[in-house]
């Protein structure tokens, strides 16, 4: 049996078997429930336990929809081990994205070519602009933004950008307020920089990550921060 067979054994013994009661959907981090782990399900003074599925593929997430004794659950688990159960629930719904509340490697509101200061203007109203040396801060309270450019004239390109607030959101779905267990659900490619800093996106640890999650110590996701290299 291999080293990571027999961490992931040895996990299977110690840990607690999580319970969700009636109307509880809740996510694990990658490694809190490997595979063949179980959870259980109560309702209406019935027990139902779920055993966490394999993986269908290196994309695509293992799943199960399981009904009995008045109890309908489902559980499903990510390849990077980022687990879901619902009890007596449907599954969570997607993440969709909002426009313009969008941000990604490529900048503010999913815009092609360079972002400037006029074209992020354009879709969140002027701002009020600080003078910070040789950079121009210019943040929107209202819209939950801040950002930093090159200088304070139109033509300037985005240096640095952070968003809070609820409507915002990763292409992949990560948003503000999710758990750190919902935020590794929604991106497969997420990994820690720091304690507190998450790079989203799918960026190889090779490269300068451009987009980050901020998570504070309650594990709630904060701010979405994106950067030019």
């Amino acid at each position: 049996m291999t080293s990571v067979a027999l961490a992931a054994a040895a996990l299977l013994a110690t840990a607690p078997t999580p319970t969700l009661h009636s109307g509880e959907r809740e996510w694990f981090v990658p490694g809190r429930l490997p595979v063949g782990a179980q959870v259980v399900c109560k309702a209406g003074g019935h027990a139902m336990t779920l055993t966490v599925p394999t993986p269908t593929s290196a994309r695509d997430a293992g799943s199960g929809f399981f009904v009995g004794g008045g109890i309908g659950a489902s559980i499903a688990s990510r390849p990077n081990g980022a687990v879901e159960v619902d009890c007596n629930v449907s599954e969570a719904p997607p993440h969709r994205i909002t426009m313009p509340w969008v941000v990604s490697r490529n900048g503010l509101g999913l815009i092609r070519g360079a972002n400037t200061l006029a074209r992020v203007r354009k879709l969140y109203g002027f701002g009020i602009a600080h003078r910070d040396t040789a950079m121009c801060r210019v943040s929107w309270p209202a819209q939950g933004l801040v950002g930093t450019f090159a200088s304070c004239a139109s033509s300037s390109l985005l240096v640095r950008a952070a968003v809070a607030g609820a409507r915002w959101s990763s292409l992949n779905g990560v948003r503000i307020g999710d758990s750190l267990a919902r935020m590794l659900w929604q991106d497969q490619g997420a990994f820690r920089l720091t304690a507190g800093a998450w790079a989203l996106g799918g960026v190889g640890r090779k490269h300068s990550p451009r987009l980050l999650a901020y998570v504070s110590r309650l594990g709630v996701v904060t701010a979405l921060v994106v950067s030019e290299r």
